[in-house]
């Protein structure tokens, strides 16, 4: 038997996860919860709507914000049409008001009236000299009065950082002897003083640092994927010479 509460039934179920990482990957089956990208989600927008699904959370919602974008256009009516939805972002505003409205009228459809009318109020929008100018910003006080009060649940890190896991850094050492010979060269720029930092010399020597080193970091990498159980891992570059040796790798 299952673990009961007080009345002594069984739990129900947990529902089926159906993790969408392709075009050919099935929406069928009665899966519980569909994890999908926007990409694959704008693709498969029918499919999902067919499929009923009665909550939505959508992560880094701000890639809503423009209404008549392909992605919203296909999605919008997606997440409207779900009985609970949660969208989520760090940057829900990413530079002006006027982006705030497509998310807050799928969660609350009429709090701010039409979209011409939040913009003046709070984009400060004007008929300037080449049309419609909503890129400014008025009233935002009260703006953020109202999605404080009435949509946004605002969390800090300094607020759940002791929810989440402790960071990690580890140098790791690699063997790369050309490495090392690249950033001899990048001391000795260095020691030329603090005009040299950032001089086309400086900005070689880092670069040829780290096409020294690639080929042993492609090497590690390869060995982690390699491990026991299926690994996910994002590597980072800074130079695009880099990034290109690690794709021919």
């Amino acid at each position: 038997g299952g673990l009961g509460g007080g009345g002594g039934g069984a739990l129900p179920p947990l529902p089926r996860v159906q993790l969408v990482e392709s075009g050919k990957d099935s929406l069928s089956g009665g899966c519980g919860v569909v994890v999908i990208s926007y990409d694959l989600a704008v693709r498969r927008a029918a499919e999902l709507r067919a499929a009923g699904f009665g909550v939505a959370i959508a992560d880094e919602s701000h890639a809503l914000k423009e209404p008549e974008s392909q992605r919203s256009k296909a999605l919008l009516p997606l997440l409207g049409g779900v009985r609970r939805l949660v969208l989520v972002s760090g940057t829900p505003s990413p530079s002006r008001p006027a982006e705030i409205f497509t998310q807050a009228k799928l969660l609350r459809p009429g709090i701010f009236g039409r979209r011409q009318d939040f913009e003046r109020r709070y984009a400060a929008a004007h008929q300037g000299r080449f049309g419609w100018d909503a890129k400014g910003a008025s009233h935002v006080k009260e703006l953020h009065a109202v999605l404080m009060h009435a949509l946004m649940v605002r969390r800090t890190k300094a607020e759940v950082q002791s929810q989440l896991p402790p960071k990690v850094r580890e140098v790791l050492l690699i063997d790369a002897p050309e490495a090392a010979r690249a950033w001899a060269r990048v001391e000795a720029e260095r020691a030329a003083g603090p005009a040299k930092e950032h001089s086309a010399e400086m900005t070689l020597a880092y670069m040829e640092t780290g096409r020294a080193k690639a080929a042993a970091v492609a090497d590690h990498v390869a060995r982690l994927l390699a491990a026991p159980g299926r690994r996910k891992l994002l590597l980072f570059g800074h130079h695009k010479a880099v990034l290109d040796l690690w794709e021919e790798l």
